[in-house]
């Protein structure tokens, strides 16, 4: 959340500078692209939802935030690649059957597709291995409300602290309303 917040207090920096010295200072060449900010913007506030999400939901399994990936995304990708190697989006809705038939085949043991440039290729790890019991428990301890907001509280000191250092204008006289979720 830290970074999000220095995200909310760099945009204010800038719109700030570009109030003053419209000449000199120009949003769309000194901060990010406004999908860029969206972006992450939503990360941030994705990851204390997912934190939320295991809580309430899935208190019993560990939270290992790097498996909620793009990892099925690319595999579905690279099946298609593995049908046609160049293919546009009428093609691909097409394939889709085939993609299916095929992944099917594969999680059944019905099919082993020996090739040489294989689906799954760069995909092959162990997320788990380097983590022993006593972590993986420590994974399945929850923060209540109380202690997310306490949380956000410090990261956005801490952002302050950040943009403090490097010399930012901060907005001392507003304040970010960090207790509303501002979900994009």
């Amino acid at each position: 959340m830290t970074g999000y917040f220095f995200l909310h207090l760099w945009r204010f920096h800038i719109t700030t500078l570009h109030q003053k010295y419209p000449d000199f200072v120009s949003i769309k060449q000194n901060f990010l692209a406004d999908q860029s900010f969206a972006i992450f913007s939503s990360l941030c506030e994705s990851m204390v939802l997912l934190v939320k999400a295991h809580r309430d939901y899935y208190p019993q399994v560990p939270f290992l935030p790097w498996l909620h990936g793009s990892e099925s995304c690319e595999h579905f990708f690279g099946v298609a690649r593995q049908i046609n190697p160049d293919f546009d989006f009428a093609e691909l809705i097409q394939m889709l059957p085939k993609i299916s038939q095929y992944t099917k085949a594969l999680r059944n043991g019905k099919l082993n597709f020996d090739k040489e440039r294989s689906v799954r290729e760069g995909y092959l790890f162990d997320y788990t291995s380097e983590l022993d019991k006593l972590s993986l428990e420590k994974l399945r301890l929850w923060p209540n409300d109380k202690q997310i907001s306490d949380t956000i509280h410090h990261s956005y000191r801490l952002a302050q602290d950040l943009a403090e250092y490097v010399g930012m204008i901060q907005p001392f006289d507003i304040s970010v309303d960090i207790d509303t979720p501002q979900i994009l």
